[in-house]
């Protein structure tokens, strides 16, 4: 007896109501009339195994299970549960009794959906998703998002919001505050015009400020953008960028930039006077991303921060030695064939140029407002910024002290120069020793393997560098007393006299005083972080002659930022600034008073030295056998 095979089956989607009217409708109207036995219909499959019909079934009722969100399929699971067991509750505690016996008796379905959902969640679902018995996964999912939503704010508003979005990217003035504020004037003007000649209309609802700020995103591009900032700013935003900075080898090239340290005010703990807010000067090598020189200084930059930091990267780290992890990045440093600086007064002055040519460092000038010709040092900034935030610790001196000496007391954390400066080394050291993203290895093992392959070139007299990397001040007079600068006096007896000997000669008449003294117009580089001394430039022997400040006790250690602060401070007070001693009296006022209001600091400190001295490796280098003296200006 043959038996024949079943019908083959036929796999078709489910449709909601209306989609089905608007399909059958069309079949209705264009499919053949005497072919027309069956409504329309969405066919998956055309021809599946008869015989196949149950495990057809199951797999076509796990694919629908998979695909579902998962909270549907928690939805349907709950649902399902609740009226296999015939349990209806309506209470808070009866929703929870039933859930706790539901989770019990399906372990499985438990363990998949984990956490059970809230009772009032689940209240919710009996009143909305489907009916007793009558529970299918068409049901259980969300439609939010899935299909267009109908606009709760009328047309007019939304006219409104894409009028003042297009004012806003118009008009360089406006900022969203301001757009969403001329909007809101407009509605309200709109709705007391219509109560005022009673229009009927309903009263315009004004959006909400997240709403038109989304609007504003919208409309976002590159001509908005240049329509408001400019082409250049749009350019930096939108324009994809060429090929950064490369180096065949290290200390062929460098970058130098400048950052501030936002939020940290600085304290001098040894002389109580307020440092200010810090700026960080660092110049990165291209090849190794290492960075070879920094300077933490307390004005914003200037030429020294700039000609310091190229004299610090020629110097080996010594802050380094006895550091168990950073000791092998000693060697980091050396001088740069070319350094990329940009348009800042800082380096176009020409203090940097003449430095730069004794140096025998080329200058590359990067495009003016080109931020990201400079990445690889703005990502170190970045990187740095981000560590110290972690760390910064925080001292609270009195309100009143902090707004006199210029700080904010509720923004900026109060440190000795002491604990920034160990701060910075640290985060230094370990962007050294982490794997950079962009070299897929740590920076110093870059400079390692490249310092062993080609070498290090160094500045070998660092006697002379000071004089090199100074700032310069031409034309000034130098007279039997010296030389009269920034408010100091600086002389030497011996000095002064060669110095008027070998250039009174090349000096015209008219430019000598009428009471016979011999003048001469000088050239002078000084270091801004030290005005203890000056260097004067005997042009007929080439080279430079120092002279120190009569007022010595004064003088030494103190930077020029500082004088001129002190000068403002007494000023403000009332004191009188001419002699030395008023200016000493003046500078230990200052003293006192921090030391009075801030105690801490100097306590901070006295704990610091206390811990360095017992350490072993500190012990043994306090054996006599080495000294290191920290030159001046070198904080």
């Amino acid at each position: 007896m043959i038996v024949a095979d079943p019908a083959p089956l036929i796999i078709t989607a489910a449709l909601d109501d209306g989609a089905f009217d608007w399909f059958d409708g069309l079949r209705q109207a264009h499919f053949p009339r005497h072919r027309n036995f069956i409504p329309a219909h969405l066919t998956l499959f055309h021809a599946l195994p008869g015989a196949q019909e149950r495990f057809v079934l199951e797999t076509l009722k796990s694919a629908c299970r998979r695909q579902a969100p998962k909270r549907a399929r928690l939805r349907l699971f709950v649902l399902r549960g609740f009226d296999a067991a015939c349990a209806s509750p309506t209470t808070r505690a009866g929703i929870t009794k039933a859930l706790r016996e539901l989770w019990l008796n399906s372990p499985d379905d438990a363990a998949r959906f984990g956490r059970k959902p809230s009772p009032s969640s689940v209240a919710r679902w009996m009143s909305e998703r489907g009916e007793p018995g009558d529970r299918r996964l068409k049901h259980m999912v969300s439609m939010t998002g899935r299909v267009p939503r109908r606009r709760r704010l009328r047309p007019e508003i939304h006219r409104l919001m894409d009028r003042f979005a297009l004012r806003y990217w118009s008009r360089r003035g406006w900022s969203q505050s301001d757009a969403y504020a001329m909007m809101a004037c407009l509605i309200e003007y709109l709705n007391a015009r219509a109560c005022r000649y009673a229009s009927g209309g309903a009263e315009l609802k004004l959006p909400a400020k997240e709403l038109f700020r989304r609007r504003l995103k919208t409309l976002e591009c590159y001509d908005t953008y240049a329509a408001k900032f400019g082409e250049k700013k749009a350019a930096a935003r939108f324009k994809p960028t060429g090929r950064g900075l490369e180096a065949a080898r290290i200390l062929r090239l460098g970058c130098i930039d400048h950052t501030f340290l936002d939020g940290v005010a600085v304290i001098d703990a040894d002389a109580m006077l307020p440092l200010g807010r810090p700026w960080l000067t660092a110049l990165a090598d291209v090849k190794s991303r290492c960075v070879v020189g920094f300077v933490l200084g307390y004005e914003p930059p200037s030429i020294y921060s700039a000609m310091e930091c190229v004299k610090r990267a020629n110097q080996p780290k010594v802050r380094l030695l006895g550091h168990s992890r950073y000791e092998q990045f000693v060697g980091i440093h050396g001088r740069f064939d070319e350094i990329v600086v940009d348009n800042g007064w800082e380096f176009s002055g020409v203090s940097f140029e003449d430095a730069m040519a004794d140096l025998g460092t080329s200058v590359r000038w990067a495009p003016i407002a080109s931020p990201t010709f400079k990445a690889i040092v703005e990502r170190f900034f970045g990187t740095l910024n981000t560590r110290l935030n972690r760390k910064l610790p925080g001292a609270t001196l009195k309100p009143e002290l902090l707004r006199e000496l210029g700080y904010d007391p509720y923004k900026e954390a109060v440190l000795t120069i002491e604990e920034l400066d160990e701060l910075i080394w640290e985060a230094v050291g370990l962007y050294h020793l982490d794997l950079h993203r962009g070299l897929e290895q740590p920076p110093g093992l870059v400079w390692q393997r490249d310092a062993r392959a080609h070498g290090v070139a160094v500045i070998g007299d660092v006697t002379e560098l000071d004089k090199m990397l100074g700032a310069v001040r031409k034309g000034c007079e130098l007279s039997r007393s010296g030389v009269r600068m920034l408010g100091l006096q600086f002389h030497d007896q011996a000095k002064v006299g060669a110095l008027l000997h070998d250039l009174i000669a090349g000096e015209p008449v008219k430019a000598q005083r009428r009471t016979g003294s011999a003048t001469a117009k000088v050239k002078v580089k000084f270091n801004p972080a030290n005005l203890a001394e000056i260097h004067v430039w005997n042009s007929r022997r080439n080279r430079y002659v120092t002279l120190p400040c009569t007022d010595e006790r004064y003088a030494c250690g103190i930077s020029l930022w500082h004088h001129q602060r002190l000068r403002e401070w007494t000023k403000l007070r009332g004191l009188a600034f001419s002699s030395e001693m008023e200016r000493l009296q003046a500078k230990a006022d200052l003293a006192r008073k921090i030391e009075t209001m801030a105690p801490e600091l100097k306590q901070r400190q006295r704990r610091s030295i206390a811990r360095l001295i017992t350490k072993p490796v500190i012990q043994d280098k306090l054996q006599g056998v080495i000294e290191l003296h920290r030159a001046p200006g070198a904080r």
